[in-house]
């Protein structure tokens, strides 16, 4: 669990500029889809403000009526119906429209409508006819009809510029629409953008702080794990420290009680001796059960410190039968049969420390959840095909469903059935792993109500 937190924690690290750089991305994004939105509004609100052509239309339009207004007032002064000043006003208003058609931007858009220059130089010509204009208000015919004709002329030009400028508005008028709905089609798509942009804006951050809770939870994880693995080398070492003193204050003791029993048993010749032996009997068997608790624990913590082991040719015959002679001692009520083939059984390649305690709890094991009127039996056989012996211990107790049979390999395991019986769980899961370190295997077959078979298959040397 600790390691897999460490590679989280890992990618997690290699992964940071990755993080902060998808959300950097879509926030440049972001900017200059703005940016290029507010340009795109900038340029539409530009064009609306500008109708340069709505303008000269305009303007022309006053100066035909000034020139229509000068020419009634030469007809009416020419009737005597009116006097020399308003001819004069009327003049000067037309010279003022002149000057300014003639000045400024409405002159550059003039030559644009008026390409052939007529109504420019018939302007020009208007607008430096004030001499012709005092003759005619003397009295001079000549020049009241060269004055007539140039302003009928400029009339009807200006009238086909007012055309011109008015079409070209139109013009001008379809163009800058088709210029709002495309710019109107973009701005839309650039808010659509945006609206994208700032969807995966919030997702990042969602994102973001939901990485930042499960680092955090990792972190607690770490932290909660570290001080569970110091606690558990704490209790390792505690229990070290108490497997060595099993080892050297409890051995020696139980060596001089067994020792001092076997002394006061020889030498008692009185007339209880009868009893004395029974009595020392069971002194000494209860002394060799606890010397082979204490043995088992001491192979726990061997197999706990994943020591070693020593593979070497290892008599399985001979070994089985003093585990037997052990077990008669301490029940030399039970029945204890060992089936061997008429030919020598080879030596296998184990560690005989380990291999005396798993073949020791096996059985022990049958003894100890089989009825004590029914036998054990011990069967050794040579596989010449897989070139292994399998000693196979065989009880005759409650039996185990298929499930227990999966299960009864397990750390701490029991069977419901060996609730009434003392024990730990933790015989059989070390013998599975001491046979998996001298390359061997365990295996269980078993039937309810009959009983059970379990098979330890060794290699030969």
């Amino acid at each position: 669990m600790l390691k897999r937190l460490s590679q989280w924690l890992l990618l997690s690290r290699r992964g940071r500029i990755a993080q902060f750089a998808v959300p950097l991305s879509l926030v440049a994004g972001l900017t200059v889809l703005l940016i290029v939105s507010l340009g795109r509004l900038a340029d539409i609100q530009q064009d609306m403000r500008s109708n340069e052509h709505g303008n000269m239309v305009w303007v022309v339009s006053q100066a035909q009526t000034t020139v229509v207004g000068l020419v009634a007032a030469i007809y009416k002064y020419h009737a005597q119906e009116g006097d020399a000043q308003e001819v004069e006003m009327a003049y000067t208003l037309f010279a003022s429209r002149v000057d300014l058609m003639l000045d400024g931007p409405q002159a550059r858009l003039l030559q644009t409508l008026d390409a052939s220059g007529q109504l420019l130089g018939k302007l020009a010509q208007l607008n430096e006819s004030e001499p012709l204009l005092q003759s005619l208000l003397a009295g001079s015919q000549n020049a009241r009809e060269q004055l007539l004709a140039d302003l009928e002329r400029a009339n009807k030009l200006l009238g086909r510029t007012a055309n011109n400028a008015m079409v070209t508005q139109w013009e001008d008028l379809g163009a800058r629409l088709d210029r709002y709905r495309a710019n109107v089609l973009v701005v839309i798509l650039l808010l659509l953008g945006i609206f994208l942009c700032s969807m995966l804006i919030s997702t990042s951050l969602f994102l973001a702080l939901r990485r930042a809770r499960e680092t955090e939870w990792v972190r607690r994880q770490a932290i909660r794990l570290q001080g569970e693995l110091e606690a558990e080398r704490r209790v390792s070492q505690l229990h070290k420290h108490f497997s060595e003193t099993v080892s050297h204050q409890f051995q020696t003791p139980l060596a001089i009680i067994d020792s001092s029993v076997q002394r006061l048993g020889r030498g008692y010749q009185g007339s209880q001796k009868g009893f004395v032996d029974q009595h020392t009997n069971k002194i000494r068997r209860a002394t060799l059960r606890l010397s082979r608790l204490v043995e088992r624990t001491l192979m726990a913590e061997y197999y706990a410190q994943s020591q070693d082991v020593t593979i070497e040719p290892c008599a399985i015959e001979r070994l089985i039968k003093e585990i037997a002679h052990q077990e008669r001692d301490i029940h030399p009520h039970r029945k204890i049969v060992i089936e061997t083939p008429a030919t020598a059984i080879p030596a296998v390649l184990a560690d005989a420390v380990l291999l005396d305690h798993v073949l020791g709890n096996l059985v022990s094991n049958a003894l100890k959840y089989s009825p004590d009127d029914s036998p054990v039996n011990i069967e050794l056989q040579f596989i010449a095909a897989d070139n292994c012996v399998v000693c196979t211990i065989k009880d005759a107790g409650e039996g185990l469903t298929e499930q227990e049979q999966v299960q009864v390999f397990d750390r701490y395991y029991r069977t419901p059935s060996a609730a009434s019986v003392q024990g730990t769980g933790l015989g059989l899961f070390v013998v599975q792993k001491l046979v998996q370190l001298m390359g061997g295997k365990v295996w269980v077959t078993s039937v309810p109500g009959v009983g059970s078979k379990f098979s330890v298959s060794l290699p030969v040397a």
